[in-house]
């Protein structure tokens, strides 16, 4: 099972080329000449016999590699036959995982995926294999993939993380660009939301600096989003003392005060679960504000 996991692996993270469906040009038809000539493959992925299931399944792993064959799958409705098949035989799930993998680094494929319960542990170990080891713009997609397939949804969440999800994500809300560090954070956030064991998880992966620093100077939406993940990583007891030690609790004292109406909402979210016990140096209260909101340095703390 590792072997044959360790080489579809690499089977996905091979996908820089860029594959056409089988006789398709360029056109300014949109997806239709694609949908066509997928439509067959879809069908027979459906309802072939055993084999044909195995061989459908097989060309639209090597064809969802594609945009736009991404697209055109999704409109000759080959999720639904790929999530079945995703719990077949062993061949099967290889190569409709490997296919659906691909497909949720579309947005537009995202919910009809997890609709028909696409997301297999071994759907989720391939995205996070992206996330970690793929190129570039790969890593960016399957962090936007997990950010969204991990919102508001603790089957989605659960099979991130046990696919070790956490820690390229950390990687990425660390290292990565800004749109990775953006969509890293968001992902985070969705899984450190009223669970007790990915908060815990995410601190032991030292996801709590990376997202303070976004806090402190990352952009807008990084610091909105960075915010949300603090203010959800703080119902930990122990991420508290983290966060304090990390920097924390300076910038989220700015965006409390200085922050758009959501960052301030958020901040003081975090902020509010130590319960009144953060103090200046000189004994008064640095949360919450007595006066309106007095400016607080990181050194006055």
């Amino acid at each position: 099972m590792q072997e044959r996991r360790g080489a579809l692996i690499l089977l996905v993270l091979g996908c820089c080329a860029h594959v056409l469906a089988e006789d398709s040009s360029s056109n300014d038809e949109g997806t239709a000449p694609l949908v066509a000539l997928l439509t067959p493959i879809v069908a027979h992925a459906r309802d072939g016999t055993d084999d044909e299931k195995t061989q459908a399944a097989r060309k639209l792993a090597i064809l969802a590699r594609d945009d736009d064959n991404q697209l055109a799958i999704a409109e000759a409705g080959g999720i639904a036959p790929l999530a079945a098949l995703a719990r077949g035989t062993d061949e099967q799930e290889t190569f409709a995982a490997a296919a659906l993998a691909h497909l949720a680094l579309s947005i537009d494929n995202q919910v009809a995926i997890t609709q028909a319960g696409g997301i297999t542990p071994l759907v989720a170990l391939l995205l996070v294999a992206l996330a970690r080891d793929g190129a570039d713009e790969q890593k960016t997609k399957a962090a936007g993939a997990l950010a969204n397939l991990s919102f508001d949804n603790a089957d989605n969440q659960l099979a991130i993380v046990e696919a070790t999800g956490i820690e390229p994500l950390v990687a990425l809300a660390g290292d990565g660009t800004d749109e990775q560090k953006t969509l890293a954070a968001d992902a985070l956030r969705n899984l450190a939301f009223e669970n007790d064991d990915n908060q815990v998880a995410i601190a032991q992966a030292a996801g709590i600096a990376p997202l303070v620093a976004l806090a402190l100077d990352g952009t807008g939406e990084q610091k909105t989003t960075a915010a949300g993940a603090l203010r959800n990583l703080a119902a930990n007891a122990d991420n508290q003392l983290a966060i304090s030690q990390a920097g924390g609790i300076a910038p989220l004292l700015a965006l409390a005060r200085d922050g758009t109406d959501e960052q301030k909402a958020l901040a003081a979210g975090a902020l509010d679960a130590y319960q009144g016990r953060l103090l200046n140096k000189d004994g008064t209260p640095a949360w919450p504000w007595e006066d309106g909101g007095v400016s607080v340095s990181k050194d006055d703390l």
